[in-house]
């Protein structure tokens, strides 16, 4: 809104004539004019309200307005003032300067247009000095919030920077002081002036090879203090980029780790080797495993068995034994030199090798010259069976970072696994994956059943040589199970239904997966196959109903019906399954074969009139808000209310958008559906003095029209107690554009939340870029943290992290009482989910709407 149009304005003026033909042109340009009768009056009103101009007629030797006018001079009471003189005059020509008048005019009305003229433009000025001290007073403040940051930063945080090659620009006072330098002692040097002698060159050059392909890195540095103490710390180091997007260095987040350090190399080490030991393994094993994922590296573990190694010691004595162990680990300790490789002894003649960011050829490559170091060392062994000397075998074990859920333990299972048939098949040998059908299988584990997950199904089709048969079975009603049982005893249920359908494959070429929830799919390799597993599903998946068990001591009975969806082929797989899934739903014998061409067209069909369903709702006007409760931990109260949108079909179903968004994104109707629910939930805020929050994509937030309606509503109704939710993800691909209008919609007093933080892309650095008021953690960690110990972790990592930057923490999918606990202990503040209330019509809340 232009600011002229707030501007007030007090005259006092003499001459009715002027008067009447200046107030229609007055009226126009401010919000208030007030007209003083005397001088008397034009103090009183001055002192009562706020004045932005004054318009003054004064006599040729008018000493009390004259006087007036220095008072009015004096206190500032006005931004602007406009003399009218009634006649020439030295006196009050001279007032009008000292007093920096804007202006001074005779009063004609031949003048009348030169009057107006100068109302106009000292408007005009006054208005430019109000949008610039609002700009001033803004920069003022984040200008101070950044400079309080710093020095908080600065003095607490070991932090260093440096250009792309490494020389130091910058070093905070805190990492200073606990080194020992001056900055000038560091500024322009390398790194490697703070390096200890003992640092691996493989360790450094890991480091380079990472961070030079603009992936964060994480690790540990024995380094030297100026004094010459040695001291050990945890690093983080990530790139840094200008405006344009175009690197200029890194820096380096520290942690001062020596004490911690000290005692751990004590109790982590084998003494007869000098190796890592167990205990440590399996800790390096979780850590290890944790940043491939993160930085997105192949993450590999490789276990190593001496072969008969008892006949060894029973034949050559227990002395003889250890020699051969310590020079295995010799061997091991070389080959692993890298800065990201780790050599243990996990047993009695069993050693392991975890590393990391090495592809499948390279790992063999790696493995087998491990394998014929050992065996080169030439150690007799009479009583091998293999070898006349001491050998070992390797299973071995090389993942892709797109797999998400392997669990630690599920890697060290597989890596055993291919031990134990490398022990099989002879021994001194190294067995990776016997085929790969068998690598994706191994690789995507579904951590509630174990099972290959929806990823390793993609893999395994992508690698059929052959004609396969794909069943895909749905759980049906699973929501209604939901509505009813705790989230605990539908775990149960599943894994029940998993160990039913494991019970089915009766051979090696057949495979079961977890897809989602409550979906599960069985892919039949071999063709000969085909029709047994027909009748499997027929006879004996379709008909095992009913799930028996006992939960918290109570006895449960509960009918599950299937659904499911069958093809045959090679191409396409995947698809025909789910058009023949979605096909069987309608039908009243529970499962369909998928048959070629006709039923592409009939699937197709029935997404077209999903999607008609709601273009109708949209061009009706039944797009309704829904809103669920925001509950603050600690009073128990109802904070703020999600507003989430419904549409109502021709039927009067309510019916969730979100089934169509993709396509709906696609037509472009996406922000006309967005706009007419920001309609109805700021009419609903109107009427209601309560906090609400309101969804948008960041599409909406690219659309210069619908920024325009937002700014209506907004200049409407304010945004005090209104937040605008924004999922934070790859999709925004201009971050000065988000920032932008978080500095708008903040102009009113709205606040921001990023929404399913955590879901997989979450920028650290742009929640604080982004002046972030609250992060929502996505429902997946809320839901498996007392599932998952790793979840457990990131969740309090990601809370911690708000805390440290002020901001106040959400968590969705709070569905029992269970869940409520578990946030409210982690710190959570907010709390969302059906515990406190699902998604309802304004009413039920006891909203106007």
């Amino acid at each position: 809104m232009n600011i002229l149009n707030k501007l007030t304005l007090l005259y006092k003026y003499d001459d009715g004539d002027i008067c009447n033909s200046l107030m229609p042109y007055l009226s126009k340009l401010f919000e208030v004019v007030y007209k003083a009768n005397d001088l008397d009056d034009l103090l009183k009103i001055s002192k009562e309200n706020r004045v932005d101009v004054i318009l003054f007629e004064i006599a040729k030797e008018d000493k009390p307005t004259i006087s007036t006018l220095d008072l009015i001079h004096k206190e500032s009471i006005a931004k602007g003032i406009i003399i009218l003189a009634k006649e020439e005059s030295i006196t009050s020509l001279q007032k009008a300067i000292e007093i920096h008048a804007h202006s001074y005019i005779l009063n004609k009305k031949e003048n009348l247009q030169t009057i107006l003229k100068s109302i106009k433009s000292l408007s005009i000025k006054i208005d430019k000095e109000l949008k610039e001290s609002l700009i001033y007073d803004k920069l003022n403040k984040q200008f101070y919030e950044l400079t309080r940051q710093y020095e908080i930063i600065n003095k607490n945080i070991f932090l260093s920077y440096s250009d792309l090659d490494g020389n130091i620009t910058d070093v905070t006072k805190a990492y200073l002081d606990f080194t020992g330098y001056c900055k000038e002692e560091l500024i322009g040097k390398n790194h490697s002036v703070l390096k200890h002698v003992d640092l691996k060159k493989s360790y450094v050059e890991d480091l380079w090879s990472t961070i030079s392909k603009n992936i964060i890195w994480r690790g540990e540095f024995q380094n030297i203090k100026k004094d010459g103490t040695l001291f050990w710390i945890k690093v983080v180091i990530e790139p840094l980029y200008d405006e344009n997007g175009i690197k200029i260095g890194y820096c380096a987040i520290k942690e001062d780790i020596t004490d911690k350090k000290r005692v751990e190399m004590l109790s982590v080490t084998d003494m007869l080797t000098s190796l890592f030991n167990r205990r440590y393994f399996s800790e390096i094993l979780v850590k290890e495993l944790g940043r491939a994922k993160r930085n997105m590296l192949n993450f590999c573990l490789i276990i190593v068995d001496v072969d008969y190694f008892k006949q060894y010691n029973d034949f050559y004595g227990h002395q003889a034994g250890d020699n051969v162990l310590r020079k295995i680990a010799e061997c091991l300790s070389i080959s692993s030199g890298r800065g990201n490789d780790f050599a243990f002894r996990i047993g009695g003649e069993e050693f392991a090798i975890i590393t990391s960011n090495m592809d499948d050829d390279d790992v063999m490559n790696y493995v087998e010259n491990i394998r014929l170091s050992i065996e080169n060392l030439k150690i007799n062994h009479e009583k091998s069976k293999v070898s006349d000397y001491v050998t070992a075998s390797f299973g071995v074990m090389n993942f892709s970072p797109s797999i998400e859920l392997l669990s630690s333990d599920d890697v060290y299972n597989i890596a055993d696994k291919n031990l134990y048939e490398a022990k099989k098949d002879g021994r001194n040998r190294v067995v990776f994956y016997k085929n790969k059908i068998d690598k994706n299988l191994s690789c995507s584990i579904d951590k509630l059943t174990k099972l290959p997950d929806k990823a390793a199904l993609f893999e395994a089709v992508h690698e059929l040589e052959d004609r396969a048969m794909l069943m895909i079975i749905s759980l049906n009603d699973f929501t209604h199970l939901k509505e009813q049982y705790d989230n605990k005893l539908l775990d149960n249920i599943i894994i029940e239904k998993s160990k039913d359908l494991r019970r089915t494959i009766l051979d090696k070429e057949t495979f079961l997966f977890r897809l989602s929830t409550n979906e599960f799919a069985i892919l039949v390799t071999r063709q000969s196959q085909f029709e047994k597993y027909l009748s499997i599903m027929e006879y004996a998946i379709l008909q095992n109903r009913v799930c028996e068990m006992v939960y918290k001591d109570v006895e449960y009975k509960i009918v599950i019906n299937y659904t499911i969806g069958i093809a045959y082929g090679k191409k396409k797989l995947l698809n025909m399954a789910n058009m023949a899934l979605i096909k069987a739903s309608s039908t009243t014998k529970g499962f369909y074969v998928y048959c070629g061409e006709i039923e592409q067209k009939e699937i197709r069909k029935q997404m077209l009139d999903k999607l008609k369903i709601y273009k109708e709702a949209l061009d009706n006007d039944k797009i309704i808000p829904y809103f669920q409760p925001i509950v603050d931990v600690n009073s128990g109260k109802i904070f703020k209310y999600e507003a989430l949108a419904r549409l109502i079909d021709e039927s009067g179903n309510i019916v969730t958008p979100y089934m169509f968004l993709d396509a709906v994104k696609e037509d472009k109707t996406w922000e006309y559906f967005t706009r007419q629910m920001l309609h109805k939930v700021f009419d609903i805020y109107s009427k209601n003095s309560v906090n609400l929050s309101i969804n948008l994509t960041y599409e909406n937030i690219a659309s210069p029209s619908l920024i325009a309606y937002i700014k209506n509503r907004l200049d409407l109704f304010g945004g005090q107690r209104i937040t605008f939710e924004i999922v934070e993800s790859e999709d925004i691909k201009n971050y000065n554009l988000v920032e932008e209008f978080i500095l708008f919609v903040k102009s009113y007093g709205c606040k921001i939340a990023i929404d399913d933080f955590g879901s997989g892309y979450s920028n650290f650095t742009n929640i604080v870029r982004l002046n972030t008021d609250y992060i929502k953690l996505d429902g997946t960690i809320i839901e498996n943290l007392a599932k998952d110990k790793n979840v457990e972790l990131m969740a309090i990592s990601l809370i911690n992290f708000a805390k440290k930057a002020g901001i106040k923490t959400i968590a969705e999918f709070v569905s029992s009482k269970e869940i409520a606990l578990h946030v409210k202990e982690l710190g959570i503040d907010f709390v969302q989910g059906y515990e406190y209330g699902k998604p309802e019509l304004a009413e039920y809340y006891g909203l106007k709407s």
